[in-house]
Formats: structure tokens, C-alpha cells, sequence
């Protein structure tokens, strides 16, 4: 090695704020950086009385061997996780990577690079702690206002079949039962929102046909008075994506919010499904033939916290979960116009979801 690549490299093992080390075969420290010094609390004097027993926490020294017994051998081991000790006896954790350095073709030692995580564990544990707070008070208020709610809702159903009341008098039950049943949505949602947020559900490959008819069954529940006509390209058993149980809320809300939205009893929605070439990537079109939203509103409809319009109003938190799942899925969505130019001939909602390509194959296994 030149003097000046030499030089190059000792600049660099002094400069770097990483944690840097080279044991010897008996368990020696051959060099230390400054970085490692200072984290440790000792001074260059210490290092040659040292050995790895004596800065590696008790419980870690045999898996902390392991790791140098592989690195002997040749191994490079990454992502090591262990807790180094200080001179004071203070646990330091740290992350890092053992490698050999060789003289010739001989292992002569190993050379590690560690960094402090010390604060990133304790951010980590304060951030769990906080998420379980939330999940707590978030499962202790659904809790609570489902009960609520379920005996309200009770009350009114069994008031609108009392015969002595007059009909402004069941307008108004009638219309707080709406209310009742939009505040139990709400608590719904937030419970799936909080679940989403909480923990990213493990994906598998589902039937996009049995998802979306799965919807419609809902959605016709949920709106007795109105038929739905759809149009779908899609068939059982033909597209596989990559997808959970969500999948289906999808559906759900994006063909809720049309039959919400338009005012006609006969309700037009077509899903078409195509497959982009040479991309994982399935584009699912959701189009109605409503009042559309303008232009200004159609990235906000995707946040509930933004401010939306009256006209859109409803729309918010159901298409917020609607995107964070297909995030999950390492979707996409947009919404566009139906016919480009005109937003009041409806909405055409686009979805990018990944499918698998041998679905067939899998389902006949």
C-alpha cells in the first residue's frame, strides 16, 4: 500500500464517528479508532490489556464468538445487534458488521464496525409505548361507543313503529337513525384505520372476482331502494393480486361512495381491469357516472384531514383507509375524470395493485 493510500485510510477510520475495532486471534484488540475510545471511555493505554470479554455485555459474548468464529472463516456478518460495556460498566447497544482482513491469503483478524443505537432503541420504545397508549384509548372508545350507539339505534328502531306518532315526528326518527348509523361507520373506520396503522397486515394473493362481488353484496344491503347495474371484465379466478382481507373494503367504499352520490335509483358503475405490460402492476378502474368531484378537491379527498368541499363531504376517511391499504399492498390510486375534461359526468377512481402472474396454476394445485 503506498504511503499516501495509508495515510487516505487512517484519516478515515479517525474521521468516521463509527465504532471501529480489529481482534486478533486470541481475542485481542490489534487497533481501536478514536471514535471507539471515546464511546467506551477508555484510552489508547487501555487497548493492549483488553480483550473481547471485556467490552461485550456477559449475555452477548457467546453469540458475539459465533459471530467472530464466522468472520475467521471468511464470512462477512452483517446486521449484528449486540450491547457493548464501557469502562464505567454502562450497556452500550450497538449495530454493525465483522469482516476479515487478510495478509496474503491468511485471516490474520477482524475487523468491526459498530454504531451507537442507543437513542434510535430508546425513540423506538417510546414510539411503541405511545402506539399502545393509542390503541388502547382508541379500542376503549369504539368499545364504548359501540355499546352507545347499539342502544340508541335500538331505541329509535323500536320508536319508529310506535303508531301514535305523527309523520314529522318519524321524519325526525327516521333521519336520526341516519345519524346513528353514519356514527357507527365513523367508529368502524376508525377502528380499521387505527388497526392499518397499528400493524401492516400480511399480504397474500387473493381473487380479485371474489373481492368485488364480495362489495356489491354489501353495497346492495346498504342501499335497498337503489339498483346497482355494473359492468366488470373481471371473472372468477382470472386475476390474483396481492392483497388481505382489506381488498374487499376497497371495493366496498369506492362503490358505496357512488351509490351515495348519485341521485338516479338505477346506479351505472363499470370496474375494468387490464393488465400493464411488462410491469407486476394491474390497473383497476372504478368508474361512476355521478356528480363527479372538481379538479381542486381530487387530491384531498384521500386525506380527512384536509378541508374538503360540501359537495364531497362524506368522502374522507373512507378513501383515506382506501389509500393507506393499497399503500400496504404497494398500490396505487388516483382519481380521475370519467370523461377527461368533464368532472360532473363522474368519477373514474384508478388503482395500481400487483398480481400474480400464475394465479391459474395456484388456484388448480
Amino acid at each position: 500500500m503506498k504511503l499516501n493510500d495509508l495515510k487516505l485510510l487512517v484519516s478515515i477510520i479517525e474521521g468516521t464517528n463509527d465504532m471501529i475495532h480489529s481482534i486478533l486471534p486470541d481475542d485481542s484488540f490489534e487497533l481501536v479508532n478514536s471514535a471507539w475510545l471515546e464511546s467506551l471511555g477508555y484510552e489508547d493505554k487501555d487497548v493492549s490489556n483488553l480483550h473481547v470479554k471485556d467490552i461485550i455485555f456477559p449475555g452477548n459474548i457467546a453469540k458475539y464468538h459465533q459471530y467472530l468464529k464466522d468472520a475467521f472463516s471468511g464470512k462477512v456478518v452483517k446486521d449484528i445487534q449486540t450491547v457493548f460495556l464501557t469502562k464505567e460498566g454502562d450497556m452500550l447497544p450497538v449495530e454493525g458488521s465483522l469482516f476479515p482482513r487478510y495478509s496474503g491469503d491468511e485471516i490474520v483478524a477482524v475487523v468491526g464496525f459498530f454504531r451507537d443505537i442507543a437513542k434510535r432503541i430508546e425513540l423506538e420504545k417510546d414510539l411503541e409505548e405511545s402506539r399502545a397508549r393509542t390503541e388502547f384509548f382508541v379500542d376503549l372508545l369504539v368499545h364504548d361507543l359501540t355499546n352507545i350507539h347499539q342502544e340508541v339505534l335500538t331505541t329509535l328502531e323500536i320508536l319508529s313503529f310506535n303508531e301514535s306518532l305523527d309523520s314529522d315526528s318519524k321524519l325526525l326518527v327516521k333521519g336520526s337513525l341516519r345519524e346513528i348509523e353514519r356514527a357507527s361507520d365513523i367508529v368502524s373506520n376508525v377502528r380499521k384505520m387505527n388497526r392499518l396503522y397499528a400493524i401492516k397486515p400480511e399480504a397474500r394473493v387473493v381473487d380479485l372476482y371474489g373481492a368485488l362481488t364480495g362489495a356489491v353484496k354489501e353495497v346492495k344491503k346498504a342501499f335497498p331502494d337503489k339498483e346497482l347495474k355494473l359492468e366488470t371484465n373481471i371473472s372468477r379466478g382470472d386475476l390474483g393480486v396481492v392483497a388481505d382481507e382489506f381488498l374487499e373494503d376497497i371495493f366496498y367504499s369506492l362503490l358505496h361512495n357512488s351509490m351515495k352520490f348519485d341521485q338516479k335509483e338505477e346506479v351505472q358503475i363499470e370496474v375494468i381491469a387490464t393488465k400493464i405490460k411488462h410491469t407486476p402492476f394491474l390497473k383497476v378502474q372504478v368508474k361512476d357516472h355521478g356528480p363527479g368531484i372538481p379538479d381542486v378537491d381530487k387530491e384531498s379527498v384521500f386525506s380527512r384531514l384536509s378541508h374538503r368541499r360540501e359537495s364531497i363531504t362524506g368522502l374522507g376517511l373512507g378513501l383515506t383507509i382506501v389509500k393507506k391499504i393499497i399503500e400496504n399492498y404497494g398500490g396505487f390510486i388516483r382519481v380521475e375524470d370519467r370523461v377527461e375534461g368533464k368532472p360532473s359526468k363522474g368519477c373514474n377512481f384508478v388503482m395500481l395493485l400487483r398480481y400474480q402472474t400464475d394465479f391459474e396454476k395456484e388456484e388448480d394445485a
